[in-house]
């Protein structure tokens, strides 16, 4: 059994991967940044959601890109657990939600 492990263990001092970690190839995000057309593509999204409640003339795929854009503008905030010390008892005070006054 010794000679075994001897045969498929690694030198003492040698690496075991003598031509390190393989490059990574482009993300898809480089790769669309790196597209020629990309520009094209962005501004197409944009004006398919600016016709967004225009009745008639809306697009029918307006709440999509308008929601593709939105993720992308505004993160999505992670739940956190909020922690009171120093306070025996406390309250904490959410403001009331006042609704959105429409154009």
């Amino acid at each position: 059994m010794d000679n075994r492990h001897n045969k498929t263990s690694f030198k003492k001092g040698q690496s075991g991967n003598p031509k390190g970690r393989p490059k990574k190839g482009m993300s898809n995000a480089e790769l669309f940044r790196r597209n020629s057309k990309a520009p094209g593509i962005l501004e197409k999204i944009f004006d398919i959601a600016s016709t967004l409640g225009t009745g008639k003339k809306e697009h029918k795929d307006a709440m999509v890109c308008a929601k593709l854009i939105a993720d992308k503008m505004i993160p999505t905030l992670k739940s956190q657990e909020l922690e009171v010390s120093g306070v025996d008892k406390g309250y904490v005070v959410i403001p009331e939600q006042k609704p959105s006054e429409k154009e």
